[in-house]
């Protein structure tokens, strides 16, 4: 698959390694036969100080594999909201092709229940903001709100507690 031992180490978590190699002048933006560099790997399996060293290191905070999906738009889809904030935080952007598939998957959650039978916190909270999309990803009480823009979702008040 054309994995580096960068993408190898930073899918698994192993900042020791991650680091050993970026020491060594490993390429922080190498891609792999999908366009996934080192920092969507660690983004989409959550590995927060991983995403950091690799941010610090210069990985392009918004690049696109194949599907045109950042980074940011893995951590998200996979519920690592801290690794999503720290990205948003960084200038990660949400582009509008990943605002679709999280609108289509809120709409899928949806259609399955009744509104008036979900006691969840995503749900009494949907019912008390007026926003454009929230994650359906808030199984840890940690709703992600995102508002959208005329071409991207940015992060203005992106986290609640």
């Amino acid at each position: 698959k054309k994995w580096t031992p960068l993408h190898c180490a930073a899918a698994k978590g192993n900042t020791g390694i991650v680091e050993i190699l970026l020491k060594a002048k490993a390429n922080v933006n190498a891609e792999d036969e999908e366009n996934w560099s080192p920092l969507h790997f660690a983004a989409n399996t959550g590995h927060k100080k991983i995403v950091e060293i690799l941010v610090r290191a210069g990985a392009h905070i918004n690049a696109t594999c194949k599907l045109g999906n950042t980074p940011v738009f893995y951590s998200n889809a996979n519920g690592y909201h801290e690794v999503s904030k720290y990205l948003l935080e960084c200038g990660a952007t949400l582009k509008q092709g990943a605002l679709q598939l999280l609108i289509e998957k809120l709409r899928s959650v949806l259609t399955t229940r009744r509104l008036s039978h979900i006691k969840t916190p995503k749900i009494v909270h949907m019912k008390r903001h007026s926003s454009d999309v929230i994650s359906p990803y808030s199984e840890h009480n940690d709703a992600m709100i995102l508002t959208t823009s005329e071409r991207e979702v940015t992060p203005s008040g992106a986290y609640t507690k």
